[in-house]
Parts: C-alpha cells; sequence; structure tokens
C-alpha cells in the first residue's frame, strides 16, 4: 500500500511540476500581474465594442477576467499551460458567471492562432518575446495592439509606453 501512496504522490508531483518548470524555462515563471497595472494595461488598450483580449500565458487569470468584469463590451481568452491553473481559471469563469464572455485554452502560446485578436496581452520573459516577434508579423491583423509588461519586443518601436516611478514599463505596440 505505501509503494501505490509513493506512486500516487509522485505521479501528482510530476503532473504539477512537470509543466510549472517547462513554462518557467521556456516561456516565464508564474509571477502575476499586479493589480495596480490592470488598469495601465486597459489604458494602453483603449477598448473598442466587440474587442477581442488575449491573454498569453494567464497564469491565474488575474488580467483576463479583471478585465471581462470591467469591460462587458468585449471577450476575453487566455492561453495557460500549466493543467492547474488553467483548471482554476476554468472554475473562476464560471463561478464569476463570465462564461458567454471569457474562455481559457490548455497549451502553448506558441500553438495558439492570434488572428481574430484584437489586444494581445503578455507578461513574458526576453527569449519567448523574441521568438513571437515572427508569430505576431505573420498571424495579427492591421491595428492589432500588442501590449507587453517589462520586456519589449526586439526590434519594435513602441507607440505608446506606460511608466509609472519604481514600475515595470508596460509596452503598447500596432500592427500596421
Amino acid at each position: 500500500m505505501e509503494i501505490i501512496s509513493q506512486l500516487i504522490l509522485f505521479l501528482v508531483l510530476l503532473f504539477v511540476l512537470t509543466p510549472a518548470v517547462y513554462a518557467s524555462l521556456t516561456v516565464a515563471p508564474f509571477i502575476p500581474t499586479k493589480t495596480d497595472d490592470i488598469g495601465r494595461i486597459a489604458k494602453l488598450a483603449k477598448f473598442k465594442k466587440g474587442d477581442r483580449f488575449l491573454e498569453l500565458g494567464a497564469g491565474s487569470g488575474r488580467v483576463m477576467l479583471a478585465l471581462a468584469k470591467q469591460y462587458p463590451e468585449i471577450t476575453v481568452s487566455g492561453i495557460e499551460i500549466h493543467p492547474l491553473l488553467y483548471l482554476l481559471i476554468k472554475a473562476k469563469i464560471l463561478v464569476q458567471g463570465l462564461s458567454l464572455r471569457a474562455d481559457i485554452g490548455l497549451g502553448t502560446l506558441y500553438r495558439r492562432d492570434f488572428s481574430a485578436s484584437d489586444v494581445i496581452y503578455c507578461f513574458l520573459m526576453p527569449y519567448p518575446m523574441k521568438k513571437l516577434k515572427q508569430k505576431f508579423e505573420n498571424e495579427c491583423k492591421k491595428g492589432t495592439r500588442i501590449i507587453s509588461r517589462a520586456f519589449p519586443v526586439p526590434g519594435w518601436q513602441p507607440a505608446e509606453v506606460s511608466s509609472e516611478d519604481k514600475e515595470m514599463a508596460i509596452y503598447l505596440y500596432k500592427i500596421s
């Protein structure tokens, strides 16, 4: 019986740790966006009725769900690689009654199609920003707003930068 308990514990740890380690090494560790920064993100996004917001690496869903509640005229979605965080967001969507305007996908952001998004938000490390640059250019339609917290898109000139005292910069790019 003890071997079965240890095997179950091992499998649970493997299920929890593998995606977290993979995400930390390939895109970003789980560091939630500060609640105060959600207002800065929204200000840069300049949401219009019908906008589709996509959060890359949605974590706990803090940003996408706050925006869904604050802006009922938009729809939000996210992509998250960690199964437990994905399930947490799914539960939050249901509990908060947002299932008609919010959705979360499980998987890697590199396989997500960006073409339907009007605003894309990410808080990722420099390496994935470099890798995503080509994906943004290939898949985003003209006028798509890309918002990046802390790390710029290499080689792009931001349309606007929100930088407050002692806070990380948030960059806005517009696909032309």
